[in-house]
């Protein structure tokens, strides 16, 4: 099932990524496929505990549906997996119904949906007599939820209406980039042009003079072209006036780090930078022994006044609950998110990347200000909502005021380490207590 429902849309997309690692022809199908059946796995898991627990427990029909969603839900959560997924991220324009992530993140929201798909079937393969009413609860569930996410999205707008909360004005860089870029098209500095990062952002910033800071993405460079780019930064954080975020990398004895730099106008004591902390499974770490990139420690936050302090967010740590979840607890309220797609060519892989993006936003209560690397940039808000975005690819370079809700951390952000397991484990203790007390009976 998971094969046959992701391989046919996504299949060039994660093929070219395979091919950008050096591997092309029978091998890079070969390892292609492997990608996908990875995602068959949970599917085939749920299918051996359920008919386990049917065969061993005989629990009434409507109560197996429940068991069955919260299980599955469980297990699709906890399969490890290269790039975290689920049907979840096929809703997000529904975004009254994402609100209930801020409680259970995405595993609850994902239990929901699939109660009711488990009660038909259920009910069409057990007896010529459905009893429809099963669904009633489930029904009132979902509307349940949807009127909770619809008071939650207008009480954060009234918020901002008041003004509370934080603002900040930001300016999330699109480039467009190929793979091997040079330095010069992030620092070459020419009148009156706007060709490389440093002119596109210097053009933007003469019509926006209050802006809090510039993100640009994380980029394709070598090392060497690397290195050149972002020993100017500081030179370039000084010619702009106001705070610099860019990727770099840290070079140390036997690894590099994937770093994201955090550079004032004015030359500050100690730098301030962040490691990357979850590297791209065989891409950017191997399956068996360290490889090249160093992980980074999770959590960083760089701080612009005791107010309002950015989570610095490198691509793959948007998909790290533990990365997002230390941030938050750590006094983060504005994610930054940095990001490049080039491996991918130009295919659809930012369009999920963006949907994951809506689903956090919820589950940490915190807006998400992305910058890419041929992908979208604009801002997500805490509700999940895209509320300013550009094209997937070309240059573009805005100034948005994103707005921060001023509330404690969502109830997921603290349950995160123990979120995937509860929808299961909640419901196989059900089912037991239930067989128990017939078994009694």
């Amino acid at each position: 099932m998971g094969i046959g429902f992701g391989m046919p849309l996504l299949w060039s997309t994660f093929h070219a990524l395979i091919a950008s690692g050096g591997s092309s022809g029978w091998k890079g199908d070969l390892l292609t496929f492997g990608f996908f059946a990875i995602y068959a796995l949970p599917f085939a898991l749920f299918a051996g505990l359920d008919a386990y627990i049917q065969r061993r427990w005989m629990l009434p029909r409507t109560g197996t549906a429940a068991l069955q969603a919260g299980l599955m839900a469980s297990v699709i959560c906890l399969c490890w997996t290269p790039v975290p997924y689920s049907p979840v991220v096929a809703i997000v324009e529904h975004t009254a119904m994402l609100q209930l992530a801020a409680w259970g993140g995405e595993s609850l929201l994902l239990a929901l949906l699939i109660w009711p798909s488990a009660i038909l079937a259920t009910l069409l393969t057990r007896g010529p007599q459905p009893r429809y009413r099963a669904l009633l609860v489930p029904a009132i569930s979902l509307v349940a939820v949807y009127a909770y996410g619809d008071w939650r999205i207008d009480d954060m707008a009234e918020d901002q209406e008041r003004g509370r909360g934080q603002q900040v004005a930001a300016l999330p860089l699109q480039l467009d980039l190929p793979s091997r870029a040079t330095g010069q098209l992030l620092t070459r500095d020419r009148p009156n042009a706007k060709r490389s990062a440093l002119e596109l952002t210097r053009s933007q910033l003469q019509g926006s003079p209050h802006c809090d800071l510039v993100v640009w993405p994380e980029v394709p460079l070598d090392l060497q072209q690397s290195d050149a780019a972002c020993g100017q930064r500081q030179q370039i954080a000084t010619a702009l006036g106001i705070p610099l975020l860019m990727q770099c990398h840290r070079v140390g004895s036997d690894q590099i780090q994937v770093s994201a730099e955090w550079t004032e106008p004015n030359p500050q004591p100690v730098e301030v930078w962040h490691g990357k902390s979850s590297l791209v499974p065989v891409y950017e770490r191997p399956l068996f022994g360290k490889g090249l990139i160093a992980r980074g420690e999770p959590g960083t936050v760089f701080e612009l006044d005791p107010d309002r302090r950015l989570i610095p967010t490198l691509c793959y740590e948007l998909h790290s609950p533990a990365h997002l979840r230390a941030g938050v607890l750590a006094g983060g309220n504005f994610i930054v998110h940095m990001a490049s797609f080039t491996a991918f060519a130009r295919q659809p892989v930012d369009v999920v990347d963006q949907a994951t993006a809506r689903l956090r936003a919820v589950e940490f209560g915190v807006p998400i200000i992305r910058s890419a690397n041929r992908g979208p940039v604009g801002w997500i808000d805490a509700n999940g909502r895209v509320r300013k975005t550009s094209a997937r690819f070309g240059n573009h370079a805005a100034c948005e005021q994103v707005w921060s809700p001023a509330t404690t951390p969502t109830a997921y952000t603290y349950l995160s380490p123990i979120a995937a397991w509860l929808p299961g484990a909640v419901m196989l203790l059900l089912g037991w207590l239930r067989r128990r007390s017939r078994a009694e009976g």
